[in-house]
């Protein structure tokens, strides 16, 4: 992504950090889920290039009962999943 500058007519850009990323790069994604409360977790998304960081990110979840909506415990595959994370043994599919 560029961001243009005109001055009469002439074109200047400056350089934003997007521009080292160009369709197609591989990136490695590290996910790290956290179990916030009995009802709620994040997951922090860490995107690289290399051995650059190139963006990070963060997604925060929360379990509601679908007709109260009220809070209510996360389902047990995903309490399963985050414990696992925390013990070390990596982010697996649920």
């Amino acid at each position: 992504r560029r961001r243009h500058t005109r001055s009469l007519c002439d074109w200047s850009s400056d350089v934003c950090s997007s521009d080292l990323l160009v369709c197609g790069d591989h990136l490695t994604i590290q996910l790290s889920p956290e179990r916030l409360d009995p009802s709620a977790f994040a997951i922090r998304f860490a995107f690289a290039h290399g051995d650059q960081t190139a963006a990070s990110a963060l997604t925060r979840h929360l379990a509601i009962e679908r007709l109260s909506r009220r809070r209510c415990p996360l389902p047990a595959p995903i309490q399963r999943w985050l414990e696992a994370a925390s013990l070390g043994q990596g982010v697996r599919p649920l």
